[in-house]
């Protein structure tokens, strides 16, 4: 675990390599509003810098319950996404 948060950390802070900016397809950032491990302000950070960014926050989630409660949500939309720009 702890290789795994080192790992996350440098993610925030180094650069990556690209333009989050130049991003050209729809993206969502999910983030519980009860989350401990990640912090609110690199969600916003993030979300504010990748163009047209979704910023789904459930309340009642945290860390370790989003995926588990939102996944079909997620997934609903990128296949709705995925459908529309093929149309």
């Amino acid at each position: 675990m702890a290789g795994s948060a080192a790992a996350a950390m440098r993610c925030g802070c180094l650069p990556w390599g690209f333009d989050l900016g130049a991003i050209g397809v729809p993206v969502q950032i999910w983030r519980g509003l009860r989350d401990a491990s990640v912090q609110s302000a690199h969600g916003r950070w993030l979300a504010e810098r990748v163009p047209g960014c979704r910023r789904p926050l459930p309340e009642a989630d945290d860390h370790a319950t989003i995926a588990a409660g939102h996944a079909s949500q997620a997934y609903d939309w990128l296949i709705a996404q995925a459908t529309a720009a093929n149309a």
